[in-house]
């Protein structure tokens, strides 16, 4: 049966918490299952080449930023599922499900085409060193046409993350990831009779192993028996309301996805530019700071379910009262990783480059870490807000909001100091830091003046 939520008038702080934990919780396993996978992926192509890791990098980060323009459309219809939960119309989260699926396929089935082409052409503008640029070429070209089977896991996983059933998606890509690392393995350093394929390796399992997630997924709702009160396969047909409706609060989403991931790809690629230590030490950064940003993101996710859930029950004060017990649950657990990493930063570093790498690197590394101790207290007011928005049917402000500062300050920010002074890699970390620091007051005045209360997201039956 699904998790009923709380229709009392009076509802306690700690029960709020209680209720974003039990959400956030399995999302954790689901992102920190994410981030192993992203350190072992990156672990092994380091072990196998120490460039190699630089270079899925530098073409991951573009591969998944074309992929998140149309992932935020996705991913919004946990959203529409939470809130048609919280107001009981089982009917329209069936309808949202579907809606959703031929977005997905839509895409799938036409955009790879045309970014395997733009993504090889901006990876030539990055003028990277040239046995790195082949190796991103091979990567990119096969992680375009995967885009269909990312996307479309978001899409039954949203069924599920709707209604507070996480842990379902959660077993459903821990397979898929766990999968996915065994499958690096065979087909990086070509084990048990498959072909050593380096890099492409990494990019084949990587597809594999999001079938393997699909899989299990489709079982769940196929196996399950809360799944039969939704009539899911009665609601199959096109509806174009709630397909506009999608877009119409999904596309601002994905907007913002994209053109921040494209923000991000810049700074890959300006760092790219610095020095191959740069590269490499930002590489290994972020993988480390994967360890502390998807446990923010997972309370924030978890969060803004809890408040869309509250929403669609008409209880939006309530769900106010969701989104501040998320941000306090956020720095606490901001706090705790960091100072793990920071004790054991030799140790992680080491793990990850399995002694192959130069001193230059490890220094550097482990003070661009010490930088990011400090962005990380500001990102949880910044991705919890911005979650919390876009939750609430407020998507326009944060998607303007993102991409003003992404390309009027921290792109042009970036080349200035890179291209023009040739400051090293500490002055991009601290641009960033400046922009978080700017997001974050923005979004929480924004926040603070409850015009997200205006919105409706639910279509009127």
């Amino acid at each position: 049966m699904d998790n009923e939520i709380n229709t009392n008038e009076q509802v306690k702080g700690w029960e709020i918490m209680k209720k974003i934990i039990k959400v956030s919780f399995p999302m954790l396993i689901t992102n920190a299952s994410f981030a192993v996978l992203l350190f072992c992926d990156r672990m092994m192509l380091a072990h196998y080449e120490l460039d190699a890791a630089g270079a899925s990098m530098g073409a991951g980060v573009l591969s998944f930023t074309v992929q998140s323009f149309f992932a935020g459309v996705a991913l919004y219809t946990t959203t529409l599922v939470a809130q048609y939960f919280g107001a009981k119309d089982k009917k329209m989260v069936s309808v949202s499900i579907w809606q959703s699926l031929y977005f997905v396929w839509l895409v799938g089935c036409t955009v790879p085409w045309i970014s395997r082409h733009a993504g090889i052409y901006v990876l030539e503008l990055a003028d990277h060193a040239e046995k790195i640029q082949v190796m991103e070429k091979a990567y990119f070209s096969y992680m375009a046409f995967y885009m269909i089977i990312p996307l479309t896991n978001i899409v039954l996983s949203s069924f599920f993350n709707g209604r507070s059933m996480v842990w379902v998606s959660t077993i459903s890509n821990v397979f898929g990831c766990a999968a996915n690392v065994f499958l690096n393995y065979v087909f990086i350093f070509g084990k048990f009779g498959a072909p050593e394929m380096g890099i492409t390796g990494a990019a084949v399992a990587t597809i594999i192993a999001g079938l393997f997630t699909t899989f299990a997924l489709v079982m769940f709702i196929l196996f399950m028996p809360s799944t039969k009160e939704y009539h899911l396969f009665r609601e199959w047909r096109f509806r174009k309301s709630s397909f506009l409706n999608l877009l119409r609060f999904g596309l601002p989403t994905g907007l913002m996805f994209g053109l921040d991931n494209a923000a991000f790809s810049a700074q890959i690629m300006f760092t790219g530019r610095i020095s191959d230590d740069a590269l490499n030490a930002t590489t290994v950064t972020f993988s480390i700071q994967n360890l502390i940003f998807m446990p923010i993101l997972s309370v924030a996710a978890g969060a803004a379910i809890i408040m869309a859930q509250y929403i669609g029950m008409d209880r939006k004060d309530l769900g106010k009262k969701a989104v501040y017990q998320g941000l306090w649950l956020g720095e606490v657990m901001v706090v705790v990783i960091a100072v793990v990493i920071i004790l054991f930063t030799r140790e992680i570093f080491n793990i990850f480059c399995g002694g192959r790498h130069t001193e230059e690197v490890y220094v550097m590394t482990r003070n661009l870490l010490y930088l990011t101790m400090l962005f990380n207290f500001l990102d949880v007011v910044n991705i919890g807000l911005n979650n919390a928005l876009r939750s609430a049917g407020d998507t326009i402000f944060p998607m303007v909001c993102s991409v003003l500062l992404s390309w009027l300050f921290f792109v042009p920010a970036l080349y200035v100091s890179t291209e023009v002074y040739h400051l090293d890699v500490y002055a991009v970390w601290c641009i960033m830091g400046v922009l978080f620091s700017i997001s974050a007051i923005i979004y929480w005045a924004r926040f603070r003046s409850g015009r997200w209360q205006k919105f409706q997201v639910m279509e009127k039956q």
